[in-house]
């Protein structure tokens, strides 16, 4: 209760205490006289009324409300009483209207208390956690809503920085975007406990990653091992690592693929070329920077530039098998 609200009861509770008590003495006796509403009330009885009305935000001034009538209208307003408490009087009124609004100081300050230990325990949460552990694949949204836009995708068993929490929903940043997951989706951590790992990297380093450990393994046409590989045999084993299944054929690939333009290319993308007939017959996956790994028939698996005027010559277009 703030400083106002207590002097308002301080100054009335003397005047009131009896009649309070006298009131509720009269709603247990159902055989209780009511109050002559029509008899005059007190001079201070009103102004307590009025007093206590304009501190629930009554806009009239005092002095602009009768006897009765305007009071007790107006705390029927206000939802300090209903139509069922008519008979009373204004001493009843003031009375009833201070209860109402302790009560309203109450719950205020419960309220308050409440948002006060809300605001503790988000600190403390993230004074604890600083990452997000995603027990399974989710979508990350520009707001904390469903129907807001997706900003990505994040696989399951990835770790993304946690930057606030709250309405259950975690505000995070991973690969360079900041959203929001859902907080049941996930489980908080200590960053550090992942950084540098696998875990925060994104399903497109992943894959170039993996990719890489093939360098070196002898081209063999119609080849899906280590032991000997051919270009699309390569894309096969690669992406079947991370669950992303391909036919074994360069053309088939391309099917399985949405097409993206050379300036939506990314890292991961797959790559095409017509090497030897007028459709496609080679495959690759882009690494970024005008590189792409691949079967070259000449050198088994290895790094080329998308700018060497073979490649260049015999590049068709670029086709995407991730969703973000």
């Amino acid at each position: 209760m703030n400083r106002k609200i207590a002097c308002l009861m301080l100054a009335v509770s003397v005047i009131f205490s009896s009649l309070v008590i006298a009131h509720a003495d009269t709603v247990n006796d159902a055989s209780a006289v009511l109050p002559d509403s029509s008899a005059a009330a007190p001079v201070d009885s009103y102004a307590a009324a009025a007093a206590a009305l304009s501190e629930l935000g009554a806009s009239s001034s005092i002095g602009s409300f009768d006897a009765r009538g305007n009071t007790l209208s107006l705390a029927i307003n206000m939802g300090v009483l209903d139509d069922s408490d008519v008979h009373m009087d204004l001493t009843q009124i003031a009375a009833q209207t201070l209860v109402a609004k302790d009560n309203q100081a109450r719950a205020e300050a419960e309220a308050q208390a409440a948002a006060e230990e809300a605001q503790q325990a988000r600190v403390d949460f993230l004074a604890a956690y600083d990452g997000a552990l995603l027990h399974s694949g989710v979508t990350m949204y520009a707001e904390p809503d469903t129907a807001s836009a997706a900003v990505r995708s994040i696989n399951s068993g990835k770790v993304a920085q946690l930057l606030d929490e709250g309405d259950g929903w975690y505000r995070v940043i991973f690969a360079g975007s900041i959203g929001y997951v859902r907080a049941d989706a996930c489980e908080p951590v200590q960053y550090a406990d992942y950084a540098g790992t696998s875990a925060t990297t994104t399903l497109r380093e992943d894959i170039i990653a993996y990719a890489e450990t093939y360098l070196g393994t002898p081209y063999v046409y119609g080849g899906t091992s280590r032991s000997g590989i051919d270009c699309s045999g390569f894309t096969m084993a690669v992406f079947a690592q991370f669950g992303i299944s391909l036919a074994h054929g360069a053309s088939d690939q391309y099917g399985s693929c949405r097409p993206v333009s050379d300036a939506e290319r990314q890292p991961g993308d797959l790559v095409f070329f017509s090497t030897y007939t007028s459709g496609i017959s080679h495959v690759g996956i882009y690494i970024g920077g005008g590189l792409f790994i691949h079967a070259s028939s000449s050198y088994g698996v290895t790094i080329s530039s998308l700018s060497e005027s073979y490649y260049a010559s015999c590049y068709l277009f670029s086709g995407s098998l991730i969703s973000d």
